[in-house]
């Protein structure tokens, strides 16, 4: 994969967004006619393929055309429908986290972490995180599936041994993930960061020479043909930007992360500790620097402390998640699985009573 994968991304997802702009003005190209036209163009791109400058201009028109009739396609419906009983699923999985929290107001919060089921938790609640800016933590998304991966790939870093080994770990992965997706009902933003993970894992392991920025536009033309209303969506932008700070602005701040960890004087585990708490800060950062513009465009300013807010909530958030994982796995030895609990108790209590003080 090289610029090409780029270029085509850009192409065909401005077209969805033109034919977005034409359907403000109540102009809605028919699609038969635009897929006729772009697939006579595509046969007469062929024919010029020899003329390397025709081949390409062709091709991106086409791709254009095609962009333009996809949005007014129905698409695939981000509703899942595979899973019939996924009410009594939810039920049963949010009765079985009452072994690991007592409490309702942290019960609930948990519920809303790990299954999307935001019903239960108390309007103070929601009040409290909506004003501090860290709402979307409550509201399972890319963040969560991104937050599970990094706890599958650390439960099966034994894998990582040999390349066929890393092919079965990635299969692992990527098939949990797709089991959760669906049980969590298919929402967008979990369809788009499952979608994203597969792609990029998938062609890491597939064509090694591949560079980041083209994983991405994979990514993008990926969500563009199977949804192509879903990628104009503000979720699906702000997505995007968090992905684009992520791999642009991320790697500065890690080399940084290098020059004060080589400042430590400690051993090596306490350093590797360091490390991930310094990720996850350097994460949060990157993303909230690459979303500001959207966020200030879309809703005309943000919450005070929302950078603070979200510097707290999301590295407690992975750690809400880190010890349930850890509980679950503990529970046949009590000792250790009550002590998770208390804990786990405790991190959710705290990040309820920062993101309080912070609203």
């Amino acid at each position: 994969m090289g610029r090409g994968v780029i270029s085509y991304s850009i192409i065909f997802i401005s077209g969805i967004y033109t034919s977005k702009f034409l359907s403000v003005f109540n102009i809605a190209p028919e699609p038969t006619t635009l897929i006729a036209t772009s697939s006579i163009m595509l046969l007469a791109s062929l024919f010029h393929k020899k003329h390397y400058l025709k081949f390409i201009a062709m091709t991106h028109v086409t791709l254009f055309v095609l962009g333009v009739s996809a949005y007014n396609l129905q698409g695939i419906s981000l509703e899942n429908e595979l899973i019939t009983n996924r009410e009594k699923v939810i039920s049963y999985a949010a009765e079985g986290l009452k072994r690991f929290v007592s409490d309702p107001e942290e019960h609930s919060i948990l519920c809303a972490l790990t299954l999307g089921v935001k019903k239960e938790i108390p309007e103070h609640i929601k009040e409290s995180y909506s004003n501090a800016g860290v709402m979307h933590v409550l509201a399972l998304s890319g963040l969560h599936i991104g937050i599970i991966y990094l706890i599958l790939s650390s439960i099966l870093f034994p894998l990582n041994c040999s390349f066929k080994l890393r092919r079965y770990k990635t299969f692992i992965i990527l098939t949990i993930i797709c089991i959760y997706a669906f049980l969590t009902g298919g929402a967008p933003s979990i369809i788009r960061a499952s979608i994203t993970i597969m792609i990029y894992s998938l062609s890491t392991i597939l064509c090694r020479k591949s560079n980041k920025w083209s994983k991405i536009a994979l990514c993008a033309l990926t969500m563009g043909i199977l949804y192509p209303k879903d990628i104009t969506t503000i979720g699906a932008q702000l997505s995007f930007a968090a992905i684009i700070g992520i791999l642009g602005i991320f790697p500065t701040i890690e080399e940084n992360e290098k020059i004060i960890l080589s400042k430590i004087k400690c051993n090596k585990a306490i350093k590797s500790i360091v490390k991930r708490i310094l990720d996850i800060i350097g994460i949060s950062i990157s993303c909230q620097i690459a979303t500001l513009p959207l966020t200030l465009f879309y809703f005309g300013g943000y919450a005070h402390y929302f950078i603070i807010a979200n510097l707290i909530a999301i590295p407690l958030t992975t750690a809400i998640l880190y010890i349930l994982i850890a509980a679950i796995l503990t529970m046949p030895i009590n000792f250790i699985n009550g002590y998770l609990c208390t804990s786990l108790s405790y991190v959710i209590r705290l990040m309820n009573s920062l993101v309080e003080y912070l609203s």
